[in-house]
């Protein structure tokens, strides 16, 4: 019981990879009280809610998602 709870936490916990800061993010915490995160690709809104509550303890009111693409430069 104890440790699927644990497994199921930590299920949640990868979701997040790590919190993406910039000089406009840190504008946008002491502004707005809004945080941003990479997260992994394939994850939902509400996987992302789960998990963000699960590791800090709050309720999220809103979730906004964008998918930003990277393309490599081919050397020639």
């Amino acid at each position: 019981m104890i440790k699927t709870k644990i497994s199921e936490k930590l299920s949640k916990i990868k979701i997040i990879k790590c919190p993406y800061m910039t000089e406009k993010m840190t504008k946008n915490i002491e502004s707005n009280n809004t945080l941003c995160f990479i997260v992994l690709r394939d994850a939902k809104k509400q996987d992302i809610k789960q998990a963000i509550q699960t590791i800090f303890d709050v309720k999220i009111k809103k979730i906004n998602t964008i998918m930003c693409l990277r393309m490599a430069k081919k050397r020639q």
